[in-house]
């Protein structure tokens, strides 16, 4: 199952709030700082089940 994690973060000498999603034990950080799209991509990869050997590939091509 795919989920979004919460991360804060500084970017220049400001912190934000970013986020990533995670399935089992993989994991990618700092996809967007929009969580709605973050919410959005995992909902999507849960709805069609995403195998996780495609996670990354996906992720890379979406953003």
């Amino acid at each position: 199952m795919y989920t979004v994690e919460e991360e804060e973060m500084v970017l220049d000498g400001e912190k934000v709030v970013v986020y990533g999603i995670k399935c089992g034990g993989e994991y990618i950080p700092n996809i967007t700082s929009n969580r709605a799209k973050a919410q959005d991509m995992a909902d999507m990869f849960n709805k069609y089940e995403l195998s996780p050997c495609h996670f990354y590939d996906v992720v890379s091509d979406m953003i």
